[in-house]
């Protein structure tokens, strides 16, 4: 899954989504961190 479609499943409560997320990221950044960039691009219109 790519990095979109999970904040965008995230967003949508899909908490494997999240559970995703964490597995992949909480090494090395945060969780809020990864995302909140991801997001953001998204909704500057």
């Amino acid at each position: 899954m790519e990095e979109q479609e999970l904040a965008e499943r995230c967003r949508q409560g899909d908490n494997f989504a999240r559970k995703e997320l964490y597995e992949r990221y909480a090494g090395g950044c945060s969780v809020r961190a990864c995302v909140m960039p991801a997001t953001a691009k998204r909704h500057k219109t």
